[in-house]
């Protein structure tokens, strides 16, 4: 069980990134397989970096890369991660973002997406959210262009 009690909030990196600048080849080479973990909204994500990872880490990318909904149900065997690499932020909901961190003890977030992209929507609409986008919360830090 993860001690919620001294948890302190992670650094927060935005990074921005248009279609076709190379977000996935960026996070293949950016990649520290004993501090991160790559979460990804789709499956297919997933299983496309983990297919281009395998060259790299080998068996660790069935590990190192995750969906956010099988953190936010599985929660983390390895307790900590020192760095998640949120794929695609927009398309999470940024408590969703932060449950992540508090899951695996992360120090930092660093969002990668682009800001003018599929946002997330709330589906049920049964109450107004404020800050269901990243981009609400966490100012851009960097470009990929």
């Amino acid at each position: 069980m993860t001690n919620t009690t001294h948890w302190e909030t992670p650094k927060i990196t935005w990074i921005n990134a248009v279609p076709g600048c190379g977000k996935t080849m960026w996070i293949v080479q950016e990649f520290d397989k004993k501090r991160d973990c790559i979460v990804t909204t789709a499956i297919e994500a997933a299983e496309d970096l983990k297919e281009k990872l395998t060259n790299r880490i080998r068996v660790e990318a069935t590990t190192r890369v995750r969906t956010m909904a099988s953190i936010l149900v599985n929660g983390f065997k390895e307790q900590t991660h020192n760095c998640l690499l949120i794929y695609e932020a927009m398309m999470n909901h940024f408590g969703a973002i932060i449950t992540a961190a508090l899951l695996g003890e992360a120090k930092e977030l660093l969002l990668i997406g682009d800001i003018n992209q599929i946002p997330h929507t709330n589906r049920h609409n049964v109450f107004l959210m404020s800050y269901e986008k990243p981009n609400a919360v966490a100012k851009i830090s960097r470009e990929l262009l």
